[in-house]
């Protein structure tokens, strides 16, 4: 008698599915747009690319997309400090960390200088702002990432009722619209003191006040709570 297969085991397999998709679409883009040369990580002109495809394949399906943008808090005094090559080990230490903190479906990006975007499929605000708060956390344990601190905004559109609001809107111009939400909830980030996490919701960055512990973020992503592992 064949395997049987639960309605769970289905849904699993198919985003399984979904995401060894998206990493192979990663690849093949990389040869096209390029690399950054210094970090490996996409470039700009690869992000905004691809935040474009992924808009219009979350607005089509309903699906939840995550935003966050990143920056290296006072970094170019780290450079005059420490000089350019340590500077530049810090970039790649870095690239090399987020690969890590993320899954293989999501886009890590250097934006430019220091600062970096990751573009989460599948991730609605709930989920993208613990995945910005562990990487901000777990920082300060990663090899030569010990002297530094993030500062990152975060966005999301969670579900089909909320793309619903951006149905009059080109991929390019809600694109546009979400770079300046993660921009600004980042700007708020670096105001309110750096070394911070904030996010964009109801018009208005709020700012992660009730950070979580360690403990904490490890439990929630132990336990697939948000219907991912990592």
């Amino acid at each position: 008698e064949g395997t049987r297969y639960t309605n769970q085991d289905i849904k699993t397999l198919g985003i399984l599915a979904n995401q060894a998709a998206m990493a192979l679409q990663n690849a093949e883009y990389s040869g096209i747009i390029g690399l950054d040369p210094l970090t490996g990580l996409f470039n700009c002109g690869y992000c905004l690319l691809r935040l474009g495809e992924e808009i219009k394949e979350s607005l089509r399906y309903g699906n939840p997309l995550g935003l966050i943008f990143g920056d290296i808090d006072y970094f170019k005094v780290y450079n005059d400090t420490y000089g350019h090559p340590a500077a530049n080990k810090v970039l790649k230490a870095l690239a090399r960390y987020l690969k890590e903190q993320c899954r293989g479906a999501d886009i890590i990006c250097r934006y430019g200088g220091e600062e970096f975007v990751i573009i989460l499929p599948m991730t609605n605000l709930e989920q993208t702002k613990v995945i910005a708060e562990r990487i901000r956390i777990f920082l300060k344990d990663y090899p030569l990432l010990n002297k530094i601190t993030l500062s990152l905004g975060v966005t999301a559109v969670s579900s089909r009722e909320e793309w619903e609001a951006f149905k009059a809107y080109t991929a390019e111009g809600i694109r546009d619209l979400l770079i300046d939400q993660a921009d600004k909830a980042l700007y708020r980030a670096k105001h309110e003191g750096r070394n911070k996490v904030c996010w964009h919701e109801e018009g208005i960055p709020a700012i992660l006040e009730e950070k979580p512990s360690e403990g904490d973020i490890l439990a929630i992503m132990s336990a697939g709570a948000y219907g991912f592992s990592m």
